[in-house]
């Protein structure tokens, strides 16, 4: 399957924009390809599109199945799985941060009750993390709204 100039360049820039935020490059190219590329696509399908091992694709299609971006699908008659874009994918990602940061907030607000009351400066550095996240918490579900009445 032949990629075009324009599509191969939006692949490839995907990729960098993950690699940025400190994640697989191949990641970011598999979403990109399949961003595109509508149909549902199998392993070895993406491997050789995008010109990477099928292992590679194996281990980043399950990341990127765990961010809610793409999904696994079945085709009538093939036992192999396929991957597409995910529905909603881009605002999986958030509530999947939300998820996260909530979480680590709980933990942060654990800790803080748990520090001993001489460590004023300890305890000020986590409720500032507890704020922070908070205040993000708080951003991404207005960002949700806001895409969600769009």
């Amino acid at each position: 399957m032949k990629i075009d100039k324009d599509s191969q360049e939006f692949i490839e820039s995907m990729g960098l924009v993950f690699q940025d935020d400190g994640l697989p490059r191949i990641a970011g190219r598999i979403l990109g390809f399949l961003t595109i590329r509508t149909e549902p696509h199998s392993l070895q399908e993406l491997a050789e599109c995008l010109e990477v091992s099928r292992a590679s694709i194996s281990t980043n299609t399950r990341l990127l199945e765990q961010f809610g971006m793409i999904e696994r699908v079945a085709k009538s008659g093939d036992r192999q799985g396929f991957y597409q874009l995910a529905q909603d994918a881009f605002p999986n990602v958030l509530h999947g941060a939300i998820q996260r940061m909530t979480k680590a907030r709980q933990i942060i607000l654990k800790a803080g009750e748990r520090i001993p009351r001489k460590s004023a400066l300890a305890k000020k550095n986590l409720e500032d993390m507890a704020r922070f996240y908070d205040i993000t918490i708080d951003g991404m579900d207005a960002i949700l709204k806001k895409y969600a009445g769009s």
